[in-house]
């Protein structure tokens, strides 16, 4: 047998076992919770295993050379439309409900700010260079007047030698190289 056919067979039923993975999580969520979210995104992962089951179906009658008719691919739209249309609106319901979740367990302090053009991040993003031209990581500190702050008033024996420098890196002793 062809090592691509072998290939897009377990392609297949590795997206047909991970869609299955998906709806069991969500029927558990939703008998858990009770939450329309996991309702409407267990009726999308139905859609879509049917649509798989369709598909393969069409493609096996392609495969003994048999026109497919056109209701099963009228059927199989609908069930990707249904698809698309569930997901996305139980998308944004979990979302929404976790949202005032999180405004009304946390209050002020703790909710989901949405990002305007001017505002600051609360922590400082320090890029540090790696080998070669790879991506770098961000790496999260505390701001640097802070961090000198905090540091001016320990006695210079207890101060970390790489935290406290001007013109180093802050963070983890392997990032205080000066740049």
């Amino acid at each position: 047998m062809n090592s691509a056919l072998i290939l897009s067979d377990l392609m297949q039923a590795a997206s047909f076992a991970s869609a299955v993975v998906l709806l069991v999580l969500q029927i558990r969520a939703f008998r858990r919770h009770s939450h329309v979210s996991f309702a409407l995104l267990s009726a999308t992962s139905v859609a879509a295993l049917l649509y798989l089951i369709i598909w393969q179906i069409m493609a096996l009658l392609a495969y003994e050379a048999l026109p497919a008719p056109l209701w099963l691919y009228l059927l199989a739209t609908a069930f990707f439309l249904f698809q698309i249309i569930f997901g996305t609106w139980g998308t944004i319901s979990l979302f929404k409900a976790y949202r005032q979740l999180s405004e009304k367990v946390g209050g002020a302090e703790n909710t989901i700010h949405s990002l305007q053009p001017n505002d600051a991040p609360i922590t400082a993003i320090l890029q540090v260079p790696l080998a070669s031209g790879s991506a770098t990581p961000p790496v999260a500190s505390k701001p640097r007047l802070q961090h000198y702050a905090e540091c001016a008033h320990r006695p210079r024996q207890t101060r970390p030698r790489w935290s406290c420098r001007p013109g180093r890196w802050l963070g983890h002793p392997a990032l205080s190289k000066s740049r």
